[in-house]
């Protein structure tokens, strides 16, 4: 497992929140800083996973622990 992997799908999160000015999502408070992220990612994170805030079923727009789960590409649409 690659913490700059982890590092670049982190940032992409927090650049998916603020697009072009308007909050498409949201990030907990917990995942703003890396180190938190890393500590709940390293354990989930497999090659190729994709992280989605979508797949647990709620729908939800907010990215955290609770709602996130990493996933391979072909469920990541």
């Amino acid at each position: 497992m690659s913490k700059s992997y982890l590092k670049k799908a982190w940032m992409a999160m927090l650049g998916r929140c603020a697009r072009d000015g308007k909050l498409k999502s949201y990030v907990c408070d917990e995942w703003l800083s890396f180190d938190c992220f890393y500590e709940w990612a390293a354990t989930r994170y497999f090659e190729g996973a994709h992280l989605d805030k979508d797949i647990l079923g709620d729908e939800s727009r907010l990215y955290s622990p609770a709602t996130c789960a990493f996933v391979t590409s072909d469920l990541n649409m």
